[in-house]
């Protein structure tokens, strides 16, 4: 378990901090063995098909996305055959009949406080505004943290070192590490000062900003997180997933876990049949493509291995294991997630979304419990 902070940038000079942060980051992130099994390049805009919404839907809304943001993945031919083998093995098992085992409390709906839904916009800067709307919940602070400002810094970071930006993808060890390292900048402090030059998170240019921040600049106006108020825990990461060392019935048991003693999580999963639904999401709970559940359909398009799918994090709030989900087809997927997303409130359920445990269990690529610790 890593405990935000254990020490404060404001402890360290400079140079002193950014040896640190490079140092321990290849303690706290599986990236140098994702980037070999995995990798981010860049990001794309990924097309709603006109049946996302329904016709009432687009007459009373003359502004509803058009598009979403997802990451671009490249899997190795040693992740293709984990994920095939994985995905048989579910088949064999028909783990989706059996989606929920015997637990005290079916349902656990945290949500999120007072932290509104965010949108990233045309950025792949998911798991920035996945781990810092979480560290917001935790905190019960609302909507402070900037994610521009993290971003901004870790454009100079990458820079000036080995990491890298958040702007195309990132995995959330690295992006929690960057705040348990150097500090956050609230969002008022954003708007007033700026960060490497701006003011407002850019939603609509698809263009990474040109500019930094400086670790001087940054300090100037970051403050610590409080290590006695929220920690996190990474319980899932990419080098388990793809060498076998780890069992992803657990993985979901300790998710719900985590959820039932009053903890949020942020995740890392791979998306299929993206050009379906929303960004794959065919099933529905509570509103159209609401839901990502496993078909027959994405099954034999991942047992295939020919299409390459998006990356995309989020955070899960809550579970049901009641809850069904009904795919295009009339299929019935019960036992699912409540998941936050960051593409704005006007897609999916007023900006959640749900996942079917099977889908979990067989595509999530990272899982990382933020913790409460007041």
């Amino acid at each position: 378990m890593i405990d935000l902070l254990t020490f404060s940038f404001r402890e360290l000079n400079i140079m002193s901090a950014i040896k640190y942060f490079l140092m321990t980051s290849l303690l706290f992130t599986s990236q140098a063995f994702a980037q070999q099994e995995i990798q981010f390049v860049g990001s794309h805009a990924q097309p709603l098909p006109s049946s996302t919404y329904d016709t009432l839907t687009r007459l009373q809304s003359q502004n509803l996305p058009t598009s979403v943001t997802l990451l671009n993945v490249q899997l190795t031919e040693n992740a293709w055959n984990k994920l095939r083998a994985r995905t048989q093995d579910m088949e064999s098992k028909q783990l989706n009949r059996n989606a929920a085992p015997a637990f005290t409390t079916k349902n656990m709906q945290l949500g999120m406080g007072n932290v509104p839904v965010l949108d990233q916009g045309a950025h792949g800067t998911c798991v920035t505004f996945a781990n810092t709307a979480a560290i917001d919940a935790a905190l019960n602070q609302g909507d402070n943290i900037s994610q521009l400002c993290q971003l901004q810094l870790g454009r100079y970071l990458e820079k000036n070192g080995y990491g890298v930006s958040g702007w195309n993808g990132s995995m959330s060890p690295s992006v929690l590490h960057q705040m348990q390292t150097f500090g956050v900048v609230n969002k008022t402090m954003q708007r007033n000062i700026g960060c490497g030059g701006l003011t407002d998170y850019p939603t609509s240019n698809a263009l990474e900003p040109e500019s930094e921040i400086s670790l001087n600049d940054y300090h100037a106006i970051s403050e610590v997180l409080p290590k006695n108020q929220v920690a996190w825990t990474s319980l899932l990461d990419a080098y388990q997933v793809f060498l076998d060392r780890t069992d992803s019935n657990k993985t979901l048991l300790v998710t719900k876990a985590a959820l039932d003693a009053g903890d949020r999580l942020t995740f890392g999963v791979l998306l299929f049949a993206i050009d379906q639904g929303v960004a794959g999401a065919v099933g529905k709970y509570k509103a159209s493509n609401d839901s990502w559940v496993l078909t027959p359909e994405i099954i034999k398009i991942i047992k295939d291995g020919k299409s390459q799918p998006g990356g995309h994090a989020m955070i899960i709030t809550g579970y049901n294991d009641d809850a069904i989900a009904i795919d295009k087809q009339g299929r019935s997927h019960q036992g699912l997630l409540t998941l936050r997303n960051s593409w704005g409130d006007r897609i999916g359920d007023q900006g959640n979304f749900y996942m079917s445990y099977d889908y979990f269990r067989n595509l999530t690529i990272e899982v990382t419990r933020i913790r409460s610790t007041r």
